[in-house]
Parts: structure tokens; C-alpha cells; sequence
């Protein structure tokens, strides 16, 4: 997954779904966590 001319992501979460019981919590959520980015 990197991209042209610089690295790719420290993290790479891709298509995660959460269900708990009936209730879907996420459906296919991705995620890319860079170098420097702050996540909360």
C-alpha cells in the first residue's frame, strides 16, 4: 500500500466489522495511521 515517491502507513486496517449481538457496531471500516499523525 505505499504510495509513489514516499513510505507507506505505520498501521493498515482495512474492512473490519464489529457486531455484537444484532447491533453492528462497524461495517467495514478502514483505517491508515501515518508517520507523525496523532489519533484520539
Amino acid at each position: 500500500m505505499s504510495e509513489s515517491g514516499g513510505e507507506g502507513p505505520l498501521l493498515a486496517v482495512e474492512s473490519v466489522s464489529v457486531r455484537f449481538g444484532a447491533l453492528m457496531a462497524l461495517n467495514r471500516v478502514s483505517l491508515d495511521v501515518r508517520s507523525g499523525e496523532i489519533l484520539a
